[in-house]
């Protein structure tokens, strides 16, 4: 997956919600983490995705339940959101900070990763 942060590679899904992936671990070329989350849909048309650095530090304290997923997010300063059309292809890549997302769509505090959603 070509985007403003490189090319990514796919490395598992983290969360998978009634079949559908909503969180990705990707890597760049550097094998560093890069998560991949769906947030929503827009105008029942969109789905509204976006990619953020993580360190593998905070990825682990995802994935051992020791921070919860908003803190993952939390832990990037920089987003890339993006959409993808009813055919599979992605709209433009819009950075954004951690406020200019959509708060309504982002994970709710106190929820930890669960591996009974992971695959």
């Amino acid at each position: 997956m070509d985007t403003p942060i490189g090319k990514l590679t796919f490395d598992k899904e983290i969360i998978t919600v009634n079949g559908y992936n909503v969180t990705t671990l990707l890597r760049d070329k550097q094998n560093n983490p890069i998560m991949m989350e769906w947030l929503t849909m827009k105008d029942n048309v969109y789905d509204v995705w976006v990619i953020f650095r993580v360190t593998e530090e905070t990825l682990n304290g995802y994935l051992d339940k020791n921070i919860d997923h908003i803190e993952l997010f939390k832990s990037s300063n920089e987003f890339h959101q993006f959409y993808v059309d009813d055919n599979g292809e992605n709209k433009d890549f819009i950075k954004k900070s951690f406020d200019e997302l959509d708060q309504d769509a982002l994970p709710r505090v106190g929820c930890f990763y669960d591996p009974n959603y992971s695959k």
